[in-house]
């Protein structure tokens, strides 16, 4: 924790927490290509995710402000895992639904997730796999990393950009978001 020039308190992330290690090792490129096959794209994320220790999430590039949105959705959807055993969800999807800001699954995938075509993406990986073998099994390239505009990003994600910078409405969206999702023992279904 540490207190900022206004004199309010801000929480700042353990950086030894293993969500924490999660979002800061993983690496956050560019990808570029035509996706012909949603549905077997989809099977190969799936796939890639399935290995051990492998973490794979892509997604529409115009639709990430910045690293910050990416890798704090990351931090939050693995903090929810490790504390969540039995999410009934991917750590991919709930990635997706950080990003979004939204709970439903199917919303965050329409609002973020990688559509059927010509597309600018962000692909994060970690874990023991290279990059480069994470574009070929998608077919895509790499590409500089591109992020969305602020008034589209926002727009997109169903928010109304205000006095505030950008990036504190989608933490706090983010920060909302984790006050809905199902917790063990809770009967928020």
């Amino acid at each position: 924790m540490r207190d900022d020039d206004e004199g309010t308190l801000t929480i700042l992330p353990d950086p030894s927490a293993p969500e924490t290690r999660l979002a800061k090792g993983a690496t956050i490129v560019g990808a570029t290509g035509t996706v012909s096959d949603l549905a077997r794209l989809r099977t190969t994320l799936r796939e890639l995710n399935g290995r051990t220790g492998v973490f794979v999430v892509l997604l529409r590039a115009d639709r990430v402000l910045e690293d910050l949105h990416l890798r704090e959705a990351i931090r939050r959807a693995a903090r929810y895992h490790e504390q969540e055993a039995a999410a009934p969800t991917t750590l991919a999807a709930d990635v997706l639904r950080y990003v979004a800001g939204s709970r439903q699954i199917e919303r965050a995938i329409a609002m973020v997730g990688v559509r059927a075509g010509p597309c600018d993406a962000l692909l994060a990986v970690a874990g023991p796999i290279e990059v480069e073998a994470v574009l070929s099994a998608l077919g895509l390239t790499r590409m500089r990393a591109r992020y969305g505009e602020p008034l589209e990003v926002l727009g997109g994600l169903g928010l109304s950009a205000g006095a505030r910078p950008p990036i504190d409405l989608l933490l706090e969206a983010m920060a909302l978001l984790e006050l809905e999702l199902p917790r063990a023992g809770s009967e928020n279904p």
